[in-house]
């Protein structure tokens, strides 16, 4: 006796697996493009630069930045300890010579945060241009929440840390699922 059917039974696990294929191809396709590859700004003449956490690798060329291209003023956002939700100390919170540094703690302590302080300030000073500086990996997601906030026209340039393999395979991850939550956020 012959059985119909049969056939299409053995199908099955390999459209489930094309298509769960399928979709990883294209995750790692967007990574590759907005986490890896991400649209950087050319540098120009700013009222203000936003130096993104964690500011220890970053405040260096924040600084060389601000002084460079005319900013009157240069925010930090200054780390957490994530135990305890104290502010750990900074020596770059200090005044230097041709602008102001402005340390700040967001509330939420997110990227959301930032961009609510960073649109905050903006809007108090009367800001047409600033700049955001942040990582690599970042910086799409970091333009996504300062667009939806900030009035003045946001730039966003990156840094030049050196990730291994290990970094950038967590960095899809993290930023895989922190875009889901902005786009779900942001709905």
């Amino acid at each position: 006796m012959y059985r119909q059917g049969g056939r299409g039974k053995r199908r099955w696990p390999l459209i489930v697996g094309g298509t769960v294929l399928l979709l990883i191809v294209i995750w790692l396709g967007l990574c590759w493009r907005y986490v890896a590859h991400p649209t950087v700004d050319p540098f120009q003449s700013i009222d203000a630069i936003y130096v993104l956490g964690p500011a220890e690798g970053r405040i260096d060329l924040g600084r060389e930045l601000a002084a460079e291209y005319g900013a009157e003023s240069l925010l930090v956002t200054v780390s957490v300890n994530e135990k305890t939700g104290e502010v750990y100390e900074k020596d770059f919170c200090d005044k230097q010579a041709g602008y102001e540094v402005i340390c700040l703690n967001p509330d939420p302590y997110t990227t959301q945060g930032e961009a609510e302080e960073l649109a905050a300030y903006a809007e108090e000073q009367g800001w047409d241009t600033v700049a955001v500086l942040t990582g690599t990996p970042h910086i799409s997601r970091a333009r996504l929440w300062t667009e939806r906030y900030v009035r003045a026209d946001v730039v966003m340039w990156e840094t030049d840390e050196v990730m291994s393999l290990t970094g950038w395979a967590y960095a899809f991850v993290y930023q895989s699922g922190a875009w889901a939550k902005a786009i779900v956020i942001g709905a």
